[in-house]
Formats: structure tokens, sequence, C-alpha cells
């Protein structure tokens, strides 16, 4: 077994080098948009296990793969995919293990620049974890209803109660409360449920993807996976961490997410930066 990464383990030599090279793009994100520092130790806060596959053979990826389904049958190989999440319980039992493998077609698409499946599949693991383990933030706010507004999702966002645990700035919080006191980034504030609600509102109400989803909607292609809040959420965040070739190949052709973010692509990264230090501080028993 390879070393952590904060609570996520890489589960061999080769899948260290790979992620490592993900932790330095997460670390240039930050940077870039001059947020809160994020430590390597902090961007997991929950159990992950990390697999890089390229180059191993397949007895060795089949058995990872064995191993993690016998408590979710619904993990399974796909060797045509760039990357997956999963999630199971070892033998049956909590803690919930986030499980994030990079295929080998995935790792030859990263290291060319062509894609980022790493950085993909780890929003797909901060939807979960910002959901506090249940199904995904992106989910829950797509299941207020379909019609609603930016500003309507909003309002129903800072009114669940199922949010208020990413209100640092709430003295009643009983999760994580206000281990950061919400004020290390510039002295100012960082509302992770409202910056984080305004990016969603903005996701699924993004005319380019809507627009794209009923073109290739007319042509009868099945638009299920895209549809998906989960997989909305980490199309649209991984080009702002890392914009690759893919990337921008579909904004040329006009597919997917726009780039025209209007600041929320800096609210992402502080109330990204911000939870992640907060859960890190809570991990390690810090009070108020």
């Amino acid at each position: 077994m390879a070393s952590m990464l904060g609570k996520a383990t890489y589960l061999d030599e080769h899948s260290e080098e790979l992620w490592s090279s993900f932790v330095k793009d997460m670390n240039e994100f930050y940077e870039r948009y001059k947020t809160i520092p994020v430590g390597d130790e902090s961007l997991f806060p929950d159990p992950a296990d990390l697999l890089a596959e390229g180059g191993q053979s397949d007895a060795y990826i089949d058995a990872i793969y064995s191993e993690r389904s016998k408590s979710n049958p619904k993990i399974k190989r796909h060797k045509t995919a760039t990357g997956y999440s999963n999630i199971y319980a070892k033998d049956k039992k909590p803690p919930i293990i986030h499980f994030l493998s990079v295929t080998d077609k995935g790792e030859k698409k990263y290291k060319s620049g062509a894609g980022a499946a790493p950085i993909h599949e780890y929003f797909h693991y901060l939807d979960r974890s910002m959901n506090m383990g249940g199904t995904g933030i992106a989910k829950r706010m797509a299941e207020y209803g379909e019609d609603l507004s930016e500003e309507e999702l909003l309002d129903r966002w800072m009114k669940d109660e199922g949010t208020e645990h990413l209100d640092l700035d709430n003295p009643e919080n009983k999760g994580l409360r206000t281990l950061l006191k919400n004020r290390l980034h510039h002295g100012g504030v960082v509302n992770v449920r409202e910056d984080m609600g305004k990016f969603l509102a903005s996701m699924l109400n993004n005319e380019q993807y809507s627009k794209w989803m009923e073109d290739w909607e007319s042509k009868g292609k099945d638009t299920s996976y895209y549809s998906d809040p989960s997989e909305m959420l980490s199309f649209a965040a991984q080009p702002i961490v890392k914009e690759t070739t893919e990337d921008k190949l579909y904004e040329q052709a006009g597919w997917f997410f726009d780039r025209d973010w209007e600041g929320l692509d800096k609210g992402l990264a502080d109330s990204i930066a911000t939870y992640l230090n907060a859960r890190y501080l809570e991990n390690k028993g810090w009070t108020n």
C-alpha cells in the first residue's frame, strides 16, 4: 500500500505518481484565484482510494475492482472510459470509501493535456463530500425543480436545512461551525453555502449547455449521462481548474458550458478552499 494524501490512499506507486500531478494542478488552481492555501493533507477530508490503471496488468486491475464490488455491485471496470468515481463500504461496514480511478486512456489524455480525468472525478468526490454523504449537492439543488430560475434555485438552497452545514459563518452551525471563522481570506468573508449555491444555480441554467443538450436530443442521441447533475458539476468545474485541449474544442463547437462565469469561478475556488480547510480542522478535532 502506498502513502496517504489526507484521508485518501494511493493504491500503489504508479497511482501516487499520477495523482501527485493532480495535487499540483489543484494547488495552481487555488493560487491562480488567490484564495486560502489548501495543504495536500486537506484535499481529501473523507476516505478515498486513488487508482491509476495505466500500464497495470488486467489481472491486477480486475482484482481491485472485484474486491470493491463485494460491497457495491455497481462498481464495474469500463476500459473505454477515462475515469470513474464510486463509493463502497469496506467489509460492508462504514466508513463509506470513495473509489476514484483513472483508466489507461484517461491517463494518456491527462499527460498529453487533452483531458483531465482526475480533476473531473475529484469533483464527483467533492459533490458527495459537501453533501455530507448524501447523493450530492448538485442533485440536491436539481431536485428543487427543472423550471426554476437561478434566483429561485438559490433561494431554495439558502432555505434548505440540508445545506446549513455549509454556512460556516453561522455560530449555531453544529457541524463545521466557524472553525476557520471564515476570515482567513484576506480578512473577508467566504460564504461557502452561498457561493456554491450561486455556482450550481448558474450551472443548472446555463444556456449553452441546455442548447447543446436539446440539439443532441433532436438528433436522437442519449443525453441521460450528461443531464446527471453530478456530471454537470464535473464538466462545469473541471475546465476552471485546468482547461484541456478537449475543453477548447468543445467551446469552439458550442458544446457543454460556456466560459463566462462572471466571477463564479473565483467563488468556486474560494468556497472549496474554505470548506476543505474547515473539514481538515474538524477532522483534527479543533473546536471554537
